[in-house]
């Protein structure tokens, strides 16, 4: 865009002057506008002129065609006028014939080496060319011809800044500014080629004194306080955008910076002060509101982020963006179903919305809606949120769906990413240990409490299976005692601990536990009432042991081993037919 303004400015300087050429013919007033050769006879230079000035016309008229073809006319007859040749390159210019346009004005300048439209018509066409260094002779003609002529210094300026040759850039700012003091926009070029150089020190001084010059200007401002940003100084450059906000209310830009500043230093109210500005000055700018929102967000203001949020979705029912903030908005607020249409709604517009199906898939566990977390999760992972996290939801979900081989898969990709996963291997031990993988399980929980020995929960649960299947009690007792010293009132671990005694048949002891077990669990446990019974069928109290079965049985009405061991128990207990008191009889 550069190249193309450069070039149309040309044009119309070369335009402006197209009436009021300056090489007037010798031989004093009323001599022709036209530098006209000496050599030919007056009818024949009339009739050049003639066409001259019609190709003018023409020109004025856009009939560019029209005024190639009176100009090339005006040039048959006296070939030696310079001013014609400026004219013909302008038309041809104006065709797009570039090439024809730059012969021409060649022409004109071999003629008459002092033209100065000529020397900027073709500086303009070599610099639309990217032909930097020809542009640039032709240029520094212009300023040899007219020294102080501002449009060809910065002319020379364009060509610079196009070729990165800041340092030379330099020197033409500062010498717009010594020819022109006044040109504000030279103090910010000047402090802008500082910047791309490195040095933003020389910036702001370059900005100062502009504004000693200009001590209101809001251009000047504004960039002393980016400057003042990009060199880490936000205090000065919060002044600067302060102190154009008291001079200019409504300059958006300042306020944004400052809003961006104070959310910065979490200085939220203030943030708040110019988002607020931004949104009653600018009610169309969705962006503002989204950013205001955020900000209420931040602050906990829920219900005035909800209500930008809203007016956003209503002026733009597509921005997937707003429904994702006003989902996450409800989901803080507790209200999972509007949270959750929300997030639906950001997957709709947009399928690659990773955050938004990480959002549904934690909101569907949260419902207890295991084939929905599936869902969300699979096309998480699919659009790259290969994570622990996610694989330990999903796999969570496929557990509760008892699907035990795609959990064993998903929790295994999580400890695959993340081999010092706790929560992992713990989870993986408890699938495995559901689906009679005894050795599996016990490796996983192993590890589990290599990686935490404060996990109470596996050191638990390793010790519960060993107490089950009546190994390794010494152990299991140790790695029991290990989780009650970390929750002593845990009543499911003093449940395992009792089972440990009852495996060891010392059911009294293990009767002093499982009483205390009932009184800490949770909630009333099926399991827990069972092994009570058990632990009062030993000690050959059959009714408190039926007692306990049926309590068991209400709590899982499903449990069929519960009925038929309440249906089946014998009036002399086993345990007391057998005992080796009764053998001494």
């Amino acid at each position: 865009m550069k190249k193309i303004y450069l070039l149309a400015q040309i044009f119309m300087l070369v335009l402006i002057s197209a009436g009021c050429a300056t090489g007037a013919r010798a031989g004093g007033a009323g001599a022709s506008s036209v530098q006209f050769s000496g050599g030919a006879t007056p009818a024949p230079i009339s009739k050049a002129y003639s066409h001259y000035l019609h190709g003018l016309l023409q020109l004025q008229a856009k009939d560019f065609d029209g005024a190639i073809e009176s100009l090339k006319k005006a040039a048959e007859i006296d070939p030696e006028a310079a001013r014609i040749h400026v004219h013909l390159s302008r038309a041809y210019l104006a065709k797009g014939m570039n090439e024809m346009s730059v012969i021409e004005a060649l022409r004109a300048i071999n003629l008459d080496p002092d033209d100065y439209n000529a020397h900027m018509l073709l500086g303009a066409l070599y610099a639309h060319q990217a032909r930097y260094d020809e542009a640039n002779e032709h240029f520094q003609e212009v300023v040899r011809i007219r020294p102080n002529d501002i449009t060809a210094i910065t002319s020379i300026a364009e060509v610079f800044e196009a070729n990165r040759d800041f340092y030379n850039l330099i020197e033409i700012y500062r010498k717009v500014i010594e020819i022109r003091p006044d040109l504000e926009w030279a103090y910010n070029k000047l402090a802008l080629t500082y910047l791309k150089l490195g040095h933003p020190d020389k910036a702001t001084a370059e900005l100062q004194k502009g504004l000693e010059m200009f001590p209101q200007n809001p251009n000047l401002i504004y960039n002393l306080g980016v400057v003042y940003e990009m060199q880490g100084d936000v205090d000065e450059a919060i002044a600067q955008y302060e102190t154009l906000i008291s001079l200019s209310p409504d300059n958006t830009e300042a306020r944004k910076k400052l809003g961006l500043l104070y959310s910065g230093r979490e200085d939220w109210d203030k943030a708040i002060q110019q988002y607020e500005a931004l949104v009653e000055m600018r009610p169309f700018m969705l962006n503002f509101k989204k950013a205001l929102g955020l900000l209420y967000m931040r602050t906990g203001q829920l219900e005035k982020a909800r209500l930008q949020f809203e007016e956003t979705i209503e002026k733009d029912s597509s921005d997937a963006t707003s429904h994702y903030l006003l989902g996450t908005v409800y989901q803080e607020q507790g209200k999972l179903d509007e949270a959750l249409n929300h997030y639906a709604q950001v997957t709709e517009l947009d399928e690659d919305a990773l955050r938004a199906y990480l959002r549904l898939g934690t909101l569907y566990g949260a419902k207890d809606m295991p084939d929905m977390v599936i869902k969300a999760f699979t096309k998480a992972i699919e659009l790259g949120a290969k994570n622990e996290p996610v694989y330990l939801m999903l796999g969570a979900a496929y557990h509760q769906r008892q699907d035990y081989e795609q959990a064993i898969a998903a929790f295994k990709e999580a400890v695959s990413i993340r081999p010092e996963s706790e929560v992992g291997h713990f989870r993986l031990a408890i699938v495995y240990e559901e689906t009679d993988r005894f050795d599996e399980s016990v490796e996983e929980l192993r590890k589990t409490i290599e990686l935490n020995p404060e996990n109470a929960e596996a050191l638990n649960y390793l010790g519960y299976m060993f107490a089950e299947k009546g190994i390794h009690l010494e152990e299991a007792e140790s790695l029991v005692n290990r989780a009650l010293e970390i929750q002593p009132d845990n009543g499911y671990f003093l449940d395992s601990l009792g089972w440990i005694y009852y495996q060891r048949s010392d059911y009294q002891r293990a009767l002093e536990i499982l009483e205390k077990a009932v009184e800490n669990v949770e909630e009333d446990d099926p399991i827990v009432r069972e092994h009570l019974g058990d632990i009062y069928l030993k000690l050959n109290q059959p009714e408190k042991a039926k007692e306990q079965w049926e309590r068991a049985r209400e709590l899982d009405p499903e449990n069929d081993s519960l009925l038929k061991k309440i249906e089946e128990m014998p009036s002399h207990p086993p345990s007391v037919l057998n005992s080796p008191a009764r053998e001494a009889e």
